[in-house]
């Protein structure tokens, strides 16, 4: 059994990976073929969308080995065979499409490229893999959950600092030692402090050094005074999470020198890192002041961190997370953190959640307090509102849509005067208010669809009643109104386009200017007293 390997340098990790495949049940051509095209598609990767695409990779090379697919295999759409494959295995849409287009890409390529009969007219089906409406990977955080972990963060934080400033205190402590608490003995903890020159850290280390009865101390108990741990990131990092609503994985690998003081407003700072698969840098501005902002919180990291940097490799010295095991600090494990937060959620009786859906959390609350789209999206640094929608589909968001659009129609129903079933909100009357001719409206139901008056064949504008005209004459200024704020916004922008653009036109052009001029001077003088027409926020 032969292999074929590829190696990539993983500029992250700063270290070489090899990638390998098996030729026995494939054959060497299609091995060899696959291996290039692997090789040619993910060459520029960066090391974590490389391991995803192998991830792929494997599949669909076990998905080969099971039809026993081989050079000799031709008039096969081997692209849309692993389509149906992957559809039958209980997987998210939205996982299946990953894998799917990533092969889809490979199989191209290899067509392109490769003369073999086996190769000729693949990959050129499109299948479909939407992602779901609802994920069920997605778990709801709602508000007061959210605050709760927050408040328990800063309590577990607040004795993080408190156990690692006794570091400070022995090293410096001058007169008679004592003890910090039962648990705790100074000269202990000091001895263990000083060794950390020597470079003896661990247990084995400490009795070759000749020190038996300090290596049977408890070291572990003791770590949470000396260094970072891994169970005092996780709080940390939970609020880090909480404030700056960044990627799980990028926050964990944000750099030491991640905040920077503005020069513009000593009061900010800005809040730096990269993201995998973004080309630009990521920054957000938040406030200095405060115990637990994220510039205090990024100090204790650093301080926690200081004793044990130097014992971290390259790739990793420069992160603003590492922990010591044995004698090596690391970046933190994407695994043992999930493991700590599931100690973390059954010690303090929170409902199951992962750091994505703190993500989520975060975005939603800002979408209920902003109502924007546009807003969610600067706190997410997203390059397109499409992707942050998709952070926006929880129970709570849709009911809040409903209940703005119940509001809605509900300002629409106060303005309608009560004692003519003819008069409409912008000043129009109508012919046939309950025939149902407008599309949203129901036949023998008053038809509620306003802003489709303009437009409809049963409206009627009485030229020569002020107070009607005066009520065209308000929905116009409070259009223009809407116009101007648009401007702010983009997502506004696009909604007034849709909805109220064509509406304004028609008063002002085809409307206002057929109304006499002493009829327009009269409605001026009583437009003030006119609602403004219900809009959609």
């Amino acid at each position: 059994m032969s292999k074929i390997k590829k190696v990539f340098y993983d500029d992250n990790r700063k270290v070489y990976v090899s990638y390998e495949l098996t030729t026995d049940r494939l054959g060497q051509d299609v091995a060899e073929a696959l291996m290039d095209a692997f090789a040619e598609l993910t060459g520029h990767y960066n090391g974590r969308s490389r391991a995803q695409a192998w991830s792929s990779f494997k599949k669909f090379v076990g998905y080969l080995s099971l039809i026993g697919f081989n050079k000799s295999v031709t008039n096969y759409d081997i692209v849309s065979g692993f389509a149906d494959y992957l559809k039958s295995v209980g997987r998210l849409k939205k996982t299946n499409g990953t894998h799917y287009n990533f092969i889809k890409r490979l199989i191209s390529f290899i067509s392109e490229s490769n003369t073999d009969a086996v190769w000729s007219n693949q990959g050129l089906i499109f299948k479909d893999f939407s992602r779901e409406a609802k994920c069920v990977r997605d778990n709801v955080v709602p508000a007061d959950v959210l605050k709760t972990i927050s408040d328990i963060c800063r309590k577990r934080i607040s004795d993080i600092r408190s156990k690692f400033a006794l570091r400070e205190i022995v090293k410096h402590r001058d007169g008679e030692l004592q003890k910090f608490s039962e648990d705790i003995d100074e000269k202990l903890l000091r001895a263990l402090i000083e060794q950390e020159a020597f470079g003896n850290w661990t247990q084995l280390q400490l009795l070759e050094a000749g020190l038996s009865k300090l290596a049977h101390v408890g070291l572990r108990r003791l770590c949470p005074y000396k260094e970072l741990t891994i169970e005092a990131a996780l709080p940390i990092y939970l609020l880090l999470m909480i404030q700056t609503a960044a990627n799980p994985v990028s926050l964990m690998e944000i750099g030491v020198d991640c905040v920077s003081i503005n020069p513009l407003d000593e009061k900010s700072v800005t809040l730096e890192w990269a993201k995998n698969r973004s080309s630009k840098i990521q920054k957000i501005g938040l406030l200095r002041e405060g115990k637990y902002s994220v510039e205090s919180l990024v100090h204790l990291l650093a301080d926690m961190t200081a004793p044990i940097r130097h014992l971290a490799n390259p790739a990793d010295i420069d992160l603003l997370f590492i922990t010591r095991t044995g004698v090596k600090a690391k970046r933190l494990s994407s695994q043992s953190m999930h493991n700590y937060l599931e100690e973390f959620r059954k010690e303090h009786g929170l409902p199951y959640f992962t750091f994505s859906d703190i993500r989520r959390a975060v975005a939603e609350f800002v979408y209920r307090r902003t109502s924007s789209v546009s807003e969610v999206t600067k706190l997410l640094q997203h390059q397109n509102e499409s992707t942050t929608k998709l952070y926006l589909r929880s129970p709570a968001i849709i009911q809040s849509s409903y209940e703005r659009l119940a509001s809605f129609q509900g300002q629409m129903l106060d303005l309608v005067k009560v004692d003519t079933e003819y008069e409409t909100v912008l000043g129009f009357k109508c012919a046939a208010p309950q025939l149902g001719t407008v599309r949203g409206s129901k036949k023998g139901e008053p038809c509620l669809e306003f802003l489709s008056c303009a437009t409809c064949k049963n409206a009627i504008v009485v030229a020569d009643d002020p107070v009607a005209v005066a009520r065209i004459i308000r929905a116009k200024e409070h259009l223009e109104q809407l116009e101007d704020r648009s401007m702010l916004d983009h997502e506004d922008r696009v909604r007034f386009e849709q909805v109220y653009r064509p509406l304004l036109n028609i008063i002002t052009t085809d409307i206002l200017e057929q109304i006499s001029k002493k009829v327009i001077q009269s409605a001026l003088r009583m437009r003030s007293t006119m609602p403004d027409i219900p809009v959609l926020v």
